[in-house]
């Protein structure tokens, strides 16, 4: 079933919550909705057990077509947030884009064999969208300081140094 007919199938149950319980989200919803559908291949595939222990098969039904129902509100969302937004700040959007890309492409060399730098870079490049940009901006710099031995090394340490990144 496609996304949007989970949420429009959701769209009563979602209008009727209560204000006081909706809340921001504390992880990226692309991650949250991977961790939907992770939890519901897991759930089916413990049904017998999950329903011996009293949890009704309706949420395990339902895990599907509610991640489903949540990547239709995000990807609504992200269409009206960037449709209203300025040129300029689209424009600083994909620049910092580019700065992150560059970035990773150059630290994954650079600290190739620094094992837990290189977990660190995972994770900064996971999740999506601006909020997660924003968050991983002040975490490159991080790692871009925290490893400056490592990049110094390389002949790509130009690439972390403020005002040499990609220009737009």
């Amino acid at each position: 079933m496609k996304a949007s007919n989970d949420f429009e199938r959701h769209l009563g149950e979602i209008k009727a919550m209560p204000a006081d319980r909706i809340r921001e989200p504390n992880h990226a919803v692309a991650t949250l909705v991977q961790e939907a559908f992770d939890l519901a291949a897991v759930a089916e595939r413990h049904r017998p057990l999950l329903v011996a222990a009293g949890l009704e098969e309706r949420y395990i039904d339902s895990l599907p077509g509610r991640a489903n129902a949540l990547r239709a509100a995000q990807t609504a969302w992200t269409h009206a947030r960037d449709a209203a937004a300025p040129v300029e700040y689209t424009a600083l959007v994909d620049q910092a884009t580019v700065i992150r890309r560059d970035f990773v492409a150059t630290a994954g060399y650079a600290l190739r064999k620094n094992e837990r730098a290189l977990e660190t870079l995972a994770r900064i490049q996971e999740g999506e969208g601006v909020a997660d940009l924003c968050q991983d901006l002040p975490d490159v710099a991080q790692l871009a300081e925290t490893h400056r031995d490592d990049f110094a090394r390389t002949d790509v340490a130009s690439a972390v140094r403020p005002g040499a990144g990609a220009t737009t």
